[in-house]
């Protein structure tokens, strides 16, 4: 866990982004601001760079239209306590392709949902005894 943790480099600038392989974004709930920073994201990383937003209630398709690039854009949520709770919901748009979706998902805790308002484990009593752990 360490290693990984090591390779996480935190930026607030666009130019950092040219060397990533992956970029999360966690702004506020904006949807004009998280849409301008999904096209300078886009504009910045290589091609081929998966984008994901940690956002909880924005359409992960309508961030994607922002790109060039709407198969590579997901949705992750990351359960609170983070250090606690090991699941991570990998979140598709409409144009999400099947590489895209799969990367993320494969971790150990990740799993793939639809989008659609709020968390999907909020919305899935099945999942409620999961998160309980």
């Amino acid at each position: 866990q360490k290693a990984s943790a090591d390779g996480i480099r935190y930026t607030s600038t666009m130019e950092a982004m040219k060397e990533a392989d992956f970029v999360i974004e966690a702004a506020t709930e904006n949807p004009e601001l998280k849409f301008k920073i999904f096209k300078d994201m886009d504009a910045n990383a290589r091609e081929g760079v998966i984008l994901a937003s940690n956002t909880s209630s924005i359409s992960i398709t309508k961030i994607a239209a922002a790109t060039k690039r709407p198969e590579k854009v997901i949705g992750m949520h990351f359960m609170n306590p983070v250090p606690l709770m090991k699941l991570v919901e990998v979140i598709k748009g409409l144009a999400t392709d099947e590489a895209t979706r799969i990367l993320p998902a494969a971790a150990p805790a990740g799993t793939l949902v639809d989008e659609g308002p709020g968390e999907k484990k909020k919305r899935s009593p099945w999942t409620w005894p999961l998160i309980a752990r």
